[in-house]
């Protein structure tokens, strides 16, 4: 497979590793920088990283060990380990539905998806039955606006399965149950309007562009797809849904589209991140930032941003810890506080600080 999952060979012990001001320099004054505070030890792989809409819980999707490592966060933003959960084979990314009730992980490995209840501890509850069949190769996942379906992108057959979600949590296929893709589809996100879905696909170095009608169905734009930079890979809209953000891990650049009535993109901005292989993307919620993590040089990258224009402005690259520790997911606490990646080399999380 071809999208980032990186071998590691046995599973670190969990712990947290305190961090002091001689690793990052002087604490930054300037708004929407990264203040670093630490790492905390996960599971084998983590190659995604979700956090639950009340800030409650932290969880990584730990690709080498099989897992979900679960984490609750103090008074100061830093994680504490409560627990791990089984997972399919290869697990690649997670998506929770707003009421913090269920969560669903596609596993790479096994064509399945894995479908829990969350408890009021943050604990998964396998659902019966615990798996659905996907396409070959699901990767990406997301949940519509009105947490009625969900979508998974499988990376082996070009496709994206739809599912409708049951008031039980239940994924029921929808019908037809996938929709073609560009090839070797990766990412999927939804406009917060729930009007339209884009998928970046790192075979032919495209976003797939669709509407979403009103029972949940795909229906792909004409045209399909509009190019994007070499091998996209994460993807960000804005709160308002006018942009969209495209990581491309090839080039080193972060592609801006303008998103037309009709859903249709158009390119607007591409910008050269100061990192090499830049892969998740986050904006702040109150939108004057993003922030990439830069898989290669082993950084997260912060912009800020024109919430008029959508432009990014390079305002900060700073390391997530020692060489080589892969960052790949990147996820933000509501209140806009705190930033957590997950590296994948070093089976570790690193936290910051949002200056404001």
């Amino acid at each position: 497979m071809k999208f980032h999952i990186k071998t590691i060979v046995k599973i670190a012990l969990f712990g947290i590793v305190l961090s002091g001001c001689n690793s990052i320099g002087r604490v930054p004054q300037q708004s929407g920088k990264l203040y670093f505070l630490g790492t905390i030890a996960t599971g084998a792989g983590p190659s995604a990283i979700s956090i639950t809409p009340n800030d409650n819980y932290v969880y990584t999707i730990n690709t080498e060990s099989n897992t979900i490592s679960e984490f609750s966060r103090d008074e100061n933003g830093l994680l504490v380990y409560q627990a791990s959960f089984a997972t399919g084979e290869e697990p690649g990314r997670m998506a929770i539905t707003k009421n913090e009730s269920y969560a669903y992980v596609t596993n790479y490995g096994s064509n399945i998806v894995s479908q829990y209840h969350i408890e009021s501890d943050g604990q998964f509850e396998s659902l019966s039955p615990a798996t659905i069949a996907t396409g070959n190769g699901p990767i990406g996942i997301t949940i519509s606006s009105n947490e009625s379906y969900a979508y998974i992108v499988n990376y082996n057959d070009n496709t994206v399965s739809q599912y409708s979600i049951a008031s039980n949590g239940q994924l029921e296929s929808l019908s037809p149950a996938t929709i073609a893709t560009g090839e070797h589809p990766v990412t999927i996100a939804i406009t917060p309007n729930g009007n339209f879905a884009y998928i970046s696909n790192e075979g032919d170095n495209t976003l797939s562009q669709y509407s979403i009608a009103s029972n949940g169905q795909l229906e792909s734009l004409s045209p399909a797809t509009i190019a994007a930079g070499h091998l996209p890979y994460g993807i960000a809209i804005s709160s308002d849904s006018n942009y969209v953000y495209a990581t491309n891990r090839g080039d080193n650049t972060v592609f801006e589209f303008v998103r037309t009535d009709s859903g249709l993109l158009n390119t607007y901005q591409i910008v050269s991140t100061t990192g090499a292989g830049p892969s998740g993307i986050t904006i702040s919620p109150n939108g004057d930032n993003v922030y990439v993590t830069n898989l290669y040089s082993h950084t997260v990258e912060a912009f800020n941003r024109n919430k008029t224009s959508g432009k990014l402005y390079s305002l900060q690259n700073i390391a997530v810890g020692n060489d080589n520790f892969g960052p790949a997911g990147v996820v933000i606490s509501s209140d806009g506080n705190y930033l957590y990646v997950s590296n994948e080399d070093s089976a570790t999380i690193s936290q910051y600080k949002i200056v404001k």
